[in-house]
Order: C-alpha cells, then structure tokens, then sequence
C-alpha cells in the first residue's frame, strides 16, 4: 500500500493554522501548531446557531417573489431582490461556530518536529522536553495524546468573538481547573451548550492527556464528563486497537498506484482528509470540514452546505473509490431531512415536491446569499444525484425503489410546476450558470442556460431510466421532449445569446460533458462540439480559475484524451493552490502568478474533486464506453499504473494494471454480460462471468 510513503514531516515551528497538522475522528476535528504553547485548535461539525435571519420569515420571501423582482428591470426592485434573498447572508447567524483549542506549555520550546502518520491517523510531535503521540477516535468521539517527558501546563483557548458584542454575543464561557480536568463550558442563546473537556493522567514516563468536545441541548455536568474520561482511560488500548482497525479497513477500501509522486500524495492526502471528516458521522462534510479557521473569527462563509458546487464535488469521488460509508452519510443526509426540504419547498416555492435550499445551514435552513445561486431550484437536480451514482455503481435494487426514485420523483413534482411553456418549450422562470455575472441583473442569462438545461435533461432521462428498470409507465419522456436542446451550434455557449467570453472560474456550461456526462458529446456532432468548447476553454485561459476550476478541466480533459493538459491542470493546482499539509487554499497564495486569485480561504471540496479527476485518469464510464488509463501521458513507457477496487456503473467492480504495452483488468460481476472497453483508442469486447473475470488486453 503506497499511502505508508506518504506520512507529512515538518522541522521547523508550523506557524498558521491552514498549514497545521490535521487530525479527525469523525465528529473531532483537532488542527496541530505551534509550539510555545503547542496549540490544538478543536472542531465538531455539529456545533451551529441557527437563529434565523429576520428576511427569511417575511411573507415576501418567496421564490415567486424573486422572479418578479429580478424580472422586473427596475432598479428600486433588484434592489429589494437584494434586500430579501442575498441580505440575509450578512447576518451573523445562522452560522457554524469555532469551538476552541487545547494549548500546552512547557516553557522554554525551541526546536520543533511534527508527523502526521495518514496510514494509522495519528500525529507526533517531538521538542527537547517531550515527545507527543495523537489521535482522534471516531468511534469514541475523543482525543488521545500519550506524552513521554515532561507534562505541559494545559490552558482552554475560547474564541473571543464568541462572546464580544460585535460577534455572538454569547455569555463568557466558564473556565475551570483542578489538578487533573479542565473544562471550559459555553452557553449560547438556545438550549444548546458546548464545551472543551480535558483529562489528564500522569505515569512514570510522563502521561496522557483526553480530550474531546460534548454538547448537549440541555445542561452538561461536567462531573459525569470526568468519570466519562476515567472510564475511556481504562480502556485506552481497545481505543487504540479499533482506531488501527478502522484506518487498516478504510485503506484497504481501494488504492491507486502511479508514477507520479506529487499527485499520488496528495490523492493519498485528500482521502485522508475525507474519512477524517466522515467516519461514524451523521453529518456531510461542510466547507471547511473539521478544521474551521482558526483566526477568531466567524467561519468564512458561515461555515455551511453550498449545494451550488461544493457538496457536490466533496462527494464526487468517493463511491467510484469504493468509500461507500463515506458517501452515504451526505445521502443520508438528505433523506433524514426530505420532509424538512419538503416544507421548505411549500413555503418558499409555493408548490409540492422537495428542493433543497442551495446555501443551507446544518439542518436545512436557507442562508440566503447571491438568490441565482443560493435559491436555484436546478442545484437539487446535482444533489440527488448522489443518489443515482450510489445505485449505477451499486446496482442496489432496494435502494432504487426505496430512496433514489423517491429523490427524483419528488425533485420532478416541484420543477415541473415550477416550468412554464412558450412555443412548445418548456422553460424555468429564472435560469442562471454559477456565478456568470455574480450578483448582478445580468447574472439572469436567457432561459434556460446550458447548465440549467444539463441538469433538467438529466433529471428526465434518469427518471426515464428508472422507470424502466421498475417497469412503472410514465410520461417523463414527453416532458423531456419539450426541453431545448443545448445552445451552440459549434461549441456550448452559455445561454441562447452569450459565448463563453472571459477566464472564469465556474465550467458551468460544461456541465451537460462533465459531470452529467450526457451521451449526446460522445458520438458524432456532439463529440465534436464537446472538442471546440475545450478549445474555447484553453484560449480563455486560467487567470480567473480558483481551486476547483483546475479539478474540474482535468476531469473534462481527461475525457477530452488531452493526457498533457489534464496531468498540467493537477500539478498547477498541487503546485500553487495546495498547502503544505495537503489543504486545499483555493488561491494562488504563493503569488505564482497562475491566477490573478491569490487569497487563500480553505475549503475542501477541491482535494475531494481532486482525486475525482485523478481516478478518471484511470477509469471512467461515458457513452456505454469503459475506458481505462486515458491519463496515460506516454502509454509505451514501462512504470506502472495501477488501481485496485474501483466501482463503475452497472455495479461492477474494476481491478487493473497497465504497464509495458499490457493491461492487466479483472471485473467482478454479479451477471453474466458484455462491456465495451477502450485502451489508447483500442476496443475491446469483453465477456463477463458471475464473480470475477480476468483479462490480459495488449495495447
């Protein structure tokens, strides 16, 4: 397993906390810097107020009233387009919120050295006085540290901004110390309380410190907290043993071997990062994950779910790498609070069926924010389809019939009668493509845009599709017979009138290629069309991309078989865009001069993205076509490429090595079938048995 060779080493102080060494068990997110004191900044994704901005409860709040503003052209009513829909993001809640950090002094620190180990999960830290090992356990939602030398004195560092009347305005948080438990206890304006919860225990090599973070939507006795800690002391070695296991399980999930270093780290990396936030958790990962910033400050962006782009590209790689658990939490996710978007959707669109606000607190509330994007009815279309990707690589009939349908069924009802027909088309009342524009009255680009189109078709042809395969009657395929067709007739434009005409961040229109993957760009004039919007892309060049814009061009070139510009894209992004810990800081930060970015807000959804586009270099499905190594730069070299586990569509299972001329592919099946495969523009016809099938194709 190549994933030992990558453990980060640091030998100097680590200075800020977006370079800091990331641990995380699940719902424990714990960041390590600094060394006088040694600081562990801690985090739960769960930790949210959710106090609701006063616009939201306005009877003018509603998706009907949107349109009219926004079509109206009137200065006076985008203005109170603004006021309502995007005003309500200025607001301090709802928001997530920073919990704390555990901070350790021993005095006189100089020479400092940090480990992350990402095979096992755990952190070291090394000076003259001590030798520090931890972990965050997933299972027992706590933090571990063994401490050989000398034991530090333990302090609780709570935000400020917690409490200062400019911020939350909370009570001042309850510190207190004995010789051994240290808690720091914080009230908030609900019945929701938090706090930081320390245990020490001291031995003849110096001792142990737990750690972790409780809440409760009630009053929290801290004398149970302590006998809690005592009671996971004494059986710190099972901790330990099932922490080991868990990560030995998640490695084995699947693996990608390649010769080149750089990517294969950071694919390494960002799968760390993923299971760190997603083991035993309820929750999906948000913006930052288990690491918000550190800065005493609100959560950039609120800390939330953006549905525009974000959850859906966190979520984009991990069922192809078959990290099932990790994926179904955001599935799970949004099946526990269907009714709750069911009642969103009654209120705010006025009509029946399930859409998701698409800026969205921890139990579903809207946010607000730039309306094209944050009320978008289109963005639900890239939510739900998690739920399809889960049952094309899955096969799972069960989960078909009981959650997926359902998903689209109810997603269908609400933008049906949110359609309105004009010369026998079908069209949405508002159509955008994130974020052209930004928040301007511009941003409202000619119904419908060819990313709301992407997403439209694909909600019918799925529908369509699962139809058939419950054999239920339907007429989804009349309604799709009414949506236009994609605009440009050379090259995807944006809308009906505007070409792409500047760098920008956001590939929207390329949306129906990449990631819906429509069969249209795979054959004939579509492919051809698919060729010059690549062009189009290239020539408007990469000066105002961010993180993801270079994720998501690899994926598309990947496909496009463009192995020097996908493998340019991935080291562009590793090079300028990635920390040293591996964090995705979205900017050209180190002033490069790649983009004219270079502000470096962390998010995550990039490292996820990421590793999609990387595993696409390997094996991808599009237009009935398995096609696997298309990222192969040089594919008469003799280095080796190799993945292992990876789920395609149809529910089967890939296995595979290229190198010196010769694949190398096993599939498992649970039918009998033919698949069409393609090796460096060579196709194979291969015959599937139940179980495994083994295969030696010369390339």
């Amino acid at each position: 397993m190549r994933v030992s060779e990558y453990f980060l080493k640091f030998n100097r102080e680590i200075k800020s906390w977006d370079e800091a060494v990331p641990l995380g068990g699940g719902n424990l997110g714990c960041l390590i810097y600094g060394k006088e004191p040694l600081r562990l900044h801690l985090d739960r994704i769960d930790l949210w107020d959710e106090r609701e901005a006063p616009e939201t409860k306005e009877s003018g709040f509603c998706y009907e009233n949107l349109v009219r503003l926004a079509r109206s052209g009137k200065k006076e009513d985008f203005a109170e387009h603004n006021r309502l829909f995007d005003a309500p993001y200025s607001h301090i809640t709802p928001t997530k919120i920073t919990a704390g950090a555990l901070e350790l002094f021993w005095g006189d620190v100089q020479d400092i050295f940090y480990l992350l180990d990402i095979e096992n999960a755990r952190a070291s830290v090394k000076h003259a006085q001590a030798e520090l090992q931890v972990y965050c356990s997933a299972e027992y939602g706590c933090g571990v540290m063994r401490i050989r030398g000398k034991m530090p004195k333990i302090s609780i560092d709570m935000p400020a901004y917690l409490s200062a009347k400019d911020g939350l305005g909370y009570p001042t948080a309850q510190y207190k110390a004995t010789k051994d438990f240290y808690y720091c206890l914080q009230k908030t304006f609900s019945a929701l309380q938090y706090g930081i919860f320390v245990s020490e225990f001291r031995d003849a090599e110096g001792g142990w410190i737990l750690f972790g973070i409780e809440s409760s939507e009630g009053a929290l006795s801290p004398p149970k907290i302590k006998e809690k800690h005592e009671t996971l002391f004494a059986i710190r070695e099972k901790i330990a043993q099932k922490h080991a296991a868990h990560w030995r399980r998640f490695w084995k999930e699947s693996e990608i071997r390649i010769p080149d270093a750089v990517l294969e780290k950071q694919y390494y990396l960002s799968n760390y990062f993923f299971e760190s936030c997603s083991a035993n958790n309820r929750f999906p990962i948000p913006l930052q994950g288990l690491w918000t910033a550190d800065n005493d400050a609100l959560p950039p962006w609120k800390g939330d779910y953006h549905h525009d782009l974000n959850t859906q590209l966190t979520y984009s790689h991990c069922f192809q790498a078959n990290h099932l658990r990790g994926g179904k939490v955001f599935i799970d996710y949004l099946w526990k609070h269907r009714k709750d978007f069911q009642k969103f959707t009654q209120k705010f669109y006025k009509t029946e069926g399930l859409l998701i606000p698409a800026v969205s607190s921890l139990n579903g509330k809207p946010l607000g924010g730039w309306p094209q994007y944050s009320f978008s009815p289109v963005m639900t279309i890239w939510c739900i389809r998690s739920f399809e990707e889960y049952y094309a690589l899955t096969r799972d009939l069960n989960f078909l019939k009981n959650r997926a349908f359902y998903m689209f069924r109810e997603t269908e009802k609400a933008i049906y009668s949110l359609l309105e027909e004009k010369d026998g088309k079908l069209h949405l009342p508002l159509s955008t493509s994130p974020e052209i524009f930004n928040n301007s009255p511009q941003s409202y680009l000619v119904p419908e845009s060819n990313n709301d189109l992407a997403l439209l078709r694909y909600l019918y042809r799925t529908l369509i599709d699962f139809c058939r395969i419950l054999g239920i009657d339907n007429e989804y395929d009349k309604t799709l017979a009414k949506l236009g067709d994609y605009h440009g007739a050379e090259e995807l434009w944006l809308d009906k009138i505007l070409k792409p005409f500047e760098s920008h961040r956001h590939h929207s229109h390329l949306m129906g290629i990449y990631p819906l993957k429509d069969e249209f760009f795979f054959h004939g004039k579509g492919l051809s069309i698919f060729e010059k919007s690549m062009e189009r892309l290239e020539n408007l060049g990469v000066k105002e991309w961010v993180g993801f814009s270079f994720t998501w061009a690899a994926a598309l070139e990947v496909m496009r078989g463009n192995t020097e510009k996908f493998e340019e894209y991935l080291h562009d992004f590793c090079n300028a865009l990635v920390s040293e810990n591996g964090f995705h800081l979205n900017g050209d930060f180190r002033r490069t001069g790649l983009t004219n970015f270079d502000y470096r807000p962390f998010t995550l959804e990039s490292n996820f993205h990421f590793c999609a586009a990387l595993q696409y270099s390997l094996a991808y499905y599009a237009g009935g076509i398995y096609y696997l190594f298309r990222g192969v730069k040089n594919f008469s070299q003799n280095a080796e490429w190799e993945f292992k586990n990876f789920r395609m569509e149809g529910g089967l299972m890939f296995s595979a090595k290229y190198g010196n001329g010769v694949c190398y592919l096993k599939v498992k099946s649970k039918n009998q079938e033919s698949i069409t495969v393609e090796i460096f523009n060579k196709t194979f016809l291969l015959h599937l048995q139940v179980g495994v099938s083994a295969f030696r194709l010369e390339v």
